[in-house]
C-alpha cells in the first residue's frame, strides 16, 4: 500500500512539473519573406524564439508539401535590445503556384515545448504563365469640390472571373473619406470589381497609384487615379 501511494504521488508530482514547464514555454513568432513568392523562387520561413542558448533549441519542422523543398536551415543566437533569442530559418525552394498551408513548427527547449501556428504560403505563377488583365476607372472625374460625395468604379475591359470586390480595395490616402459600396450581380457581368464612395475633405490631388494584383494566374494591372480637388 505505501509502495502504491508512492507511485501516485510520483505520477502527480511529474505531471505538476511538465505543466509548469509548458507554463514557461518560450514565445515564438513566425514569419515568411519575401511577402510576394513567386513559383521557382526561393523565399524564407524564420523562427525567433524567446531562448537564450541556441544549442539547447531543438525545432521540429512539419511535412512540407512535395513542391516545397528545404534546402537550407540555419540555426544561430541573437542578441536584441530585448534579450538574447535563438533565431531558425528554413530556406525552401518552390516549384509550383498555389496556397499551401504549413505547420505546425513544433520548438523543444528546457523551459518547455511551444507549437507555432499554421502558415499560409502563397506561391503566385510566373509573369509568363499569368495572364494579364488592363482595368480603368470608369467615368471617374478630373474635377471634384470638397465634401462632394462620388462614386468611382473600377472596370475590367476584358472577360474575367472577378474576385470579390475586397481584392481591390486600395489604402484610404489622407484627407477622404474612401469606401466600398454594394458591387450588383448586373455590374459584375459588365466588368464592374470595385465601387468606392469618395468624399473629399480638404483641397489638393487625390491620387490612388498604379497597382497590378495577381490572383489565381490572372495579373490585374490598375491604373493610378488622379482627381483635383478644390475648395467650394
Amino acid at each position: 500500500m505505501k509502495n502504491l501511494v508512492l507511485t501516485f504521488l510520483i505520477i502527480i508530482l511529474t505531471a505538476y512539473t511538465g505543466t509548469r514547464a509548458q507554463e514557461h514555454a518560450p514565445a515564438v513568432s513566425t514569419s515568411v519573406n519575401p511577402a510576394e513568392i513567386m513559383r521557382g523562387d526561393h523565399f524564407f520561413i524564420s523562427l525567433i524564439i524567446d531562448y537564450h542558448t541556441a544549442d539547447d533549441v531543438t525545432v521540429v519542422s512539419p511535412p512540407f508539401p512535395p513542391s516545397l523543398s528545404i534546402d537550407r536551415i540555419a540555426k544561430n543566437p541573437r542578441i536584441t535590445e530585448t534579450g538574447a533569442y535563438t533565431f531558425v530559418e528554413y530556406r525552401i525552394k518552390s516549384s509550383s503556384a498555389g496556397r499551401f498551408a504549413i505547420g505546425p513548427f513544433t520548438v523543444i527547449t528546457p523551459a518547455g515545448v511551444t507549437e507555432t501556428g499554421i502558415i499560409i504560403v502563397n506561391i503566385i505563377p510566373d509573369y509568363e504563365e499569368q495572364a494579364s488583365r488592363l482595368m480603368v476607372w470608369e467615368d471617374a472625374p478630373r474635377r471634384i469640390t470638397a465634401g462632394d460625395r462620388i462614386t468611382l468604379a473600377l472596370r475590367v475591359t476584358s472577360a474575367a472571373a472577378l474576385p470579390q470586390p475586397q481584392f481591390f480595395m486600395p489604402q484610404v490616402p489622407p484627407g477622404v473619406i474612401l469606401s466600398s459600396s454594394p458591387v450588383s450581380a448586373q455590374e459584375r457581368s459588365r466588368g464592374i470589381a470595385l465601387k468606392l464612395l469618395l468624399i473629399p475633405l480638404e483641397s489638393g490631388v487625390f491620387n490612388l497609384p498604379a497597382r497590378s494584383l495577381v490572383h489565381g494566374n490572372i495579373r490585374y494591372d490598375i491604373p493610378a487615379l488622379n482627381i483635383q480637388v478644390v475648395d467650394r
